[in-house]
């Protein structure tokens, strides 16, 4: 079921750190920002937005906390996974001459995914705590299609750049 790939070290690049470093920083600043203004937060928050990005549904403010624990659980279990590129599907099989090339590239996906995602984070929790005088309490009518069309190029780009990455001789 499962083929045996080389278990290599993928040496880090300087965008690789700096994606890391900004990934952390963000990620850190979330927490803080979460317990910072968590007290002031009125008892019922938005917690749910329809297709428009109009809240739809309201609940305790506590809900902010498993939204912490999910997120927070997806950037660790991508940072560790990260360390594993061996476990990583690929669309084509890891030898010993192409694992370097493939497991850099799938690395660095996973690095600006998991940076991404704490961008969605952010602007989630920053519509979630906005008090409703401040804002209508909404994501915006172009925010579902964004996500959408973003994940879509997102996986489009990466099969094109790992077709290009192995067609390479």
């Amino acid at each position: 079921m499962f083929e045996k790939r080389p278990k290599l070290t993928v040496p880090l690049s300087t965008s690789d750190l700096w994606i890391d470093r900004a990934s952390f920083l963000v990620f850190f600043l979330i927490w803080i920002s979460v317990f910072v203004y968590y007290p002031g937060l009125p008892d019922e928050i938005p917690t749910h937005f329809n297709g428009r990005g109009e809240a739809d549904a309201f609940g305790s403010k506590q809900s902010i906390w498993m939204l912490m624990g999910v997120f927070s659980s997806i950037f660790i279990g991508l940072y560790i996974l990260n360390k594993y590129p061996h476990l990583h599907n690929y669309t084509v099989k890891i030898t010993e001459e192409n694992a370097l090339k493939n497991y850099r590239f799938s690395t660095r996906i996973l690095r600006v995914v998991n940076f991404l995602n704490l961008l969605l984070l952010a602007y989630i929790l920053k519509t979630m705590m906005t008090p409703h005088e401040k804002q209508d309490t909404e994501l915006g009518s172009w925010f579902s299609p964004l996500i959408i069309i973003g994940s879509l190029v997102l996986i489009i780009f990466i099969f094109v750049s790992a077709n290009k990455l192995n067609s390479k001789q």
